[in-house]
């Protein structure tokens, strides 16, 4: 079964309360990587492209100054998916949420895919499980495993990789965030205003949070919405984040104001800020990277405004 026909399986199948609390992790995981959509909210911007966040979660947090050295998109792609090429990111490079190319953490996540995307192509295990309790322990929520198969697969790959599995899952709103992760999101100043939706995290501080910017320049006076992620190393995570072609990219190093090395990369329909720090890996994933329409004519997100959001995030607080 594929990693879309398991998404789609959650609605699809209408399956009871119950069964829907099981398949809930999965969908979970599966909101770090969902197909990208057009948000609703945002009709007047023609290519305004929202990662669609099934469950609305948020978070947020930061680095140091550490001079990990450049790199470039490419080295953390895991592979291509020939999907529909007329479905947004239908066909398209699939990045590693984990790190970089050769690290436990994205060999073992590019493994799992593998697995995941041979396992029950036509799925008829997941339909002749349908509402029924797939008996797993709960070790496995954060992953979407519906068989004992699937369980000792992923314990395998993460044994092998000398990884741990995640686990304690915990839900956010805006005004309950705690202040480890409160402390290191973007705070509302002259140059820009600030939003925070809602966010979740695991036990270890691995975490996904959405968020939005209101910047007062001239330059671009627009919402631009994003979405944060941290994983921690040391941890098995299957998420992962359609880009399109990652050669479509301009791509440049650039030291935020914390002090912490980023990659910058501005391409034609979001942009990414990606740091590779000694214990975790983080990407912004920055959507509405352009606005307007064919008559009044577009305008993409300029540089400058990429480097102030990746100035705003407070990365030292992760180390």
């Amino acid at each position: 079964m594929t990693r879309d026909a398991l998404y789609r399986a959650y609605d699809g199948l209408r399956p009871s309360d119950a069964a829907r609390e099981r398949m809930l992790q999965a969908v979970k995981e599966a909101a770090a990587h969902p197909e990208t959509e057009e948000h609703p909210k945002r009709r007047t911007f023609r290519r305004s492209l929202l990662l669609a966040a099934a469950l609305g979660l948020i978070v947020a947090f930061g680095s140091v100054a550490y001079a990990t050295g450049w790199f470039g998109l490419r080295s953390a792609v895991m592979y291509h998916d020939n999907g529909d090429p007329d479905q947004p990111y239908g066909n398209t490079d699939v990045m590693s949420l984990q790190g970089l190319a050769g690290s436990p953490e994205f060999e073992a996540n590019a493994r799992w895919q593998a697995f995941y995307d041979s396992y029950d192509p036509d799925g008829a295990i997941l339909a002749s499980i349908g509402n029924s309790d797939t008996g797993l322990e709960p070790r496995y929520d954060a992953y979407p495993c519906y068989t004992r198969e699937m369980a000792d697969t992923l314990d395998a790959i993460a044994e092998e990789s000398g990884l741990e599995l995640l686990s304690g899952l915990t839900l956010y709103g805006a005004a309950e965030l705690p202040d480890w992760m409160r402390n290191t999101l973007p705070q509302s100043c002259g140059a820009f205003d600030h939003c925070i939706y809602d966010a979740y995290s695991f036990d270890n501080g691995s975490f996904m949070t959405e968020g939005a910017f209101f910047f007062c320049d001239a330059r671009w006076p627009y919402e631009t919405n994003y979405q944060f992620v941290c994983n921690r190393k040391g941890y098995l995570s299957v998420s992962y984040l359609a880009i399109g072609d990652a050669d479509d990219y301009t791509q440049w190093e650039y030291e935020t104001a914390s002090g912490v090395t980023v990659t910058l990369a501005l391409g034609p329909d979001k942009a990414l800020i990606i740091a590779d720090l000694p214990d975790a890996y983080l990407v912004v994933n920055v959507l509405d990277v352009r606005v307007g329409d064919v008559q009044q004519g577009e305008a993409a997100l300029p540089a400058e405004i990429l480097e102030a959001m990746a100035d705003a995030f407070r990365f030292d607080q992760l180390a």
